[in-house]
């Protein structure tokens, strides 16, 4: 016998227990379940680099009220809570590849939700919106953004049909896309790298379906080798393209799987506290991210740089970071056409170097060290971005505050007296 995961009304919460009125999926009925809560965890097998989040934990040794957590893939169980209980809780989430910007559906009641973002240090909400145009009487149960097309979808389901939509991240509003034909119980939805989404159907048997993007259809792609109950997160990691389920099963245990897209077969990475319904799960990876504006920042405008050969004295060069993944070019001469006399290239958003590197660049560059007026080189400095593979947007971007003037000098060779030794 299984449920489905609906919250109708209001939750009632007691010291030792949250009271559920659980009707048989069999009866593709709604059933009425108690608050979830917010979770945050970190997923790859064998590397713990990368972040995910989760909406969904009651009934556990953490506590019976939404709370937001973090933790790691091989040890799912070790749980550290990034903010206090909640009033609210999450039935989807989804990263926004584009911005990097957590965000998730907030249930209101049957047929009603807003779109939040949620800071992924705190675990506070920001609103966005009503997610107007969800069907009468329908749940979320998913969001997953498509990197493909910049496009957020959207899932719900009242138990007997479910809807696709895509999502605006601006005001919250839902867009249907259709019914989810062949599929009355979509509890969450993922999307791949080649932005083919997947969807877990909860019914008799519990299914991986792909959902058509035009019509919203469902195809049964494999029965899954676990038995599902209630609430369910799916999320893909984008560093290796594999399918991972927040899975919590109706024999009362839950943890995170590692599902095969072929055979359905899911494969245990590590358990979650008991009877933990995990929700709202995402694993945002180090995906690139679209460039935003960013500024100069050290050093000051009209800054004059002294350069010494041989000197280990360092010099440091810093601006804001455009974007994950983005990669950026330092030019000195005119940063805006060519001829540009000196192109310093960086993968982070700051250059280090020495007096004396700079001292040997210029050298190299004809300047001399004698004193006269070629010792110098007068000019602006501005920094470009280039975006990392796969990400949506401009390719490159210029400072936001740029150019700054600047001299670099280098120092004149003085010969002292010396003794033979």
């Amino acid at each position: 016998m299984k449920k489905l995961f609906l919250v109708l009304g209001f939750v009632l919460l007691s010291a030792l227990s949250i009271k559920a009125q659980d009707n048989n999926k069999a009866n593709l009925l709604p059933s009425v379940l108690p608050a979830p809560a917010n979770y945050s965890q970190n997923i790859n097998p064998g590397n713990n680099n990368i972040t995910a989040y989760n909406s969904r934990f009651f009934g556990n040794t953490v506590g019976t009220t939404s709370q937001t957590f973090k933790s790691f893939l091989n040890t799912p169980g070790t749980l550290t809570n990034l903010g206090g209980a909640l009033a609210t809780n999450l039935f989807g989430g989804a990263i926004n590849a584009a911005t990097g910007v957590y965000y998730g559906a907030e249930y209101i009641a049957a047929g009603s939700a807003n779109l939040v973002r949620i800071d992924t240090s705190t675990g506070a909400r920001t609103a966005v919106g009503p997610m107007s145009g969800l069907s009468s009487g329908h749940t979320i149960t998913g969001l997953s953004w498509d990197k493909t097309t910049s496009t957020m979808y959207a899932l719900s389901t009242n138990g007997t049909t479910g809807t696709l939509y895509t999502c605006n991240l601006t005001t919250g509003a839902l867009t249907s896309v259709g019914s989810t034909t062949g599929s009355a119980l979509p509890i969450d939805l993922a999307i791949n790298n080649a932005g083919i989404i997947y969807s877990v159907d909860i019914g008799n048997p519990d299914r991986l379906t792909t959902l058509n993007k035009t019509t919203g259809a469902a195809t049964t792609v494999a029965n899954l080798s676990l038995d599902l109950n209630f609430a369910q997160g799916m999320a893909f990691d984008g560093s290796t393209d594999s399918l991972f389920l927040a899975a919590y099963l109706a024999a009362g245990t839950s943890g995170i799987y590692r599902a095969d897209l072929i055979t359905g077969n899911c494969t245990l990475v590590g358990s979650f506290p008991a009877a933990s319904e995990v929700d709202a799960f995402v694993i945002p990876g180090g995906v690139a991210r679209e460039l935003n504006p960013f500024s100069l920042l050290s050093p000051a405008a009209g800054a004059r740089v002294v350069t010494v050969a041989g000197s280990s004295t360092p010099v440091t060069i810093t601006w804001d970071t455009s974007a994950g993944g983005a990669t950026y070019k330092w030019i000195f001469g005119n940063p805006v056409v060519p001829p540009r006399r000196l192109t310093i290239p960086s993968n982070t958003n700051s250059i280090t170097t020495t007096l004396g590197a700079l001292d040997a660049i210029l050298a190299a560059n004809g300047f001399t060290n004698n004193g006269s007026a070629s010792d110098s080189a007068v000019g602006q400095w501005n920094v470009y971005a280039y975006k990392g593979g796969g990400a949506p947007g401009l390719d490159s971007l210029i400072s936001a505050n740029g150019p700054r003037a600047i001299t670099l000098r280098r120092q004149q060779v003085t010969l002292n007296p010396f003794t033979l030794v």
